[in-house]
């Protein structure tokens, strides 16, 4: 049987920090891009399975905050 590879809190911890700020950003809508691109840090740590496997877990809702997001604007695509 496969085993998924062990979860790794501290690689778990930028996802749920990354969908925290991109929260901010949908609300916040008057940001300029410069800070928008200063709150979503890209992952910087190493990159094994298991912070992937441990960034996956939050990063699958990813597309459910863009759906909320085109739904707060008429004018959003």
């Amino acid at each position: 049987p496969k085993v998924a590879s062990p979860f790794l809190e501290s690689a778990a911890l930028w996802p749920a920090k990354y969908l925290y700020r991109i929260t901010q950003c949908i609300l916040m809508r008057d940001l300029e891009e410069e800070k928008v691109k200063e709150l979503l840090e890209p992952y910087e740590k190493e990159k094994t399975a298991e912070a992937i496997y441990s960034v996956d877990l939050l990063m699958r809702y990813l597309p459910d905050f863009f759906n909320l997001a085109k739904g707060l604007a008429p004018d959003d695509s």
